[in-house]
């Protein structure tokens, strides 16, 4: 019997150069936006373990594991925004694989803050 073991020779990619969401800045704190996760053809142990996101104000980043074993990702609302004070954002997520010498892979995140009627209108 013959026992093949994966060796972490593999990082992390995702499948896009950026993630581009669009929020309206209606949105209520607590809302969670799915974020597509990085693919890693090693196995066990090497594949993605870990996400973590840039330090901001806004958002915080929430995962869970899934039944078979995929680490899901999702963005997490903690603050209001508000497009008369940012019409946009930029985070960055990286993806740890769970390897001995951790390899990682990083993607921008563009958020466009949409806009809502929450502003009355003001005359000169």
């Amino acid at each position: 019997e013959l026992e093949i073991l994966d060796v972490n020779d593999n990082s992390p990619t995702f499948p896009q150069s950026s993630i581009a969401l669009q929020i309206s800045e209606a949105s209520a704190p607590g809302v969670r936006f799915r974020l597509q996760g990085a693919d890693d053809p090693d196995i066990g142990t090497n594949t993605v373990a870990a996400y973590t996101i840039s330090s901001n104000e806004h958002f915080s980043l929430n995962t869970q594991k899934s039944e078979d074993g995929i680490i899901i990702a999702e963005l997490l609302l903690e603050k209001s925004l508000d497009r008369e004070m940012q019409s946009s954002l930029q985070l960055m997520l990286t993806g740890i694989d769970g390897g001995s010498l951790q390899r990682s892979a990083t993607v921008p995140i563009f958020i466009t803050v949409l806009d809502f009627n929450d502003n009355p209108p003001v005359f000169d």
